[in-house]
């Protein structure tokens, strides 16, 4: 018995490494676009702080006004 768990264990986990690890494999003309890709991670990093903020004062706003 302790064998044949073994061995069902190393095939179940053989897979579990790379299912978590796939990635989607892109074309290459993905980056030929018209638009200008100006926004640096600092310009990204601000943005989503903001949206954060954005959300808490909103979700403030509306805890207030059921109060």
């Amino acid at each position: 018995m302790p064998g044949s768990r073994k061995i069902i264990l190393k095939h179940v986990m053989s897979g579990i490494c790379s299912k978590m690890n796939r990635t989607k494999q892109l074309p290459s003309d993905v980056m030929e676009t018209p638009l200008n890709r100006c926004l640096n991670t600092f310009d990204i990093t601000l943005l989503d702080d903001l949206r954060v903020y954005i959300d808490i004062y909103l979700t403030l706003d509306i805890y207030a006004r059921n109060r």
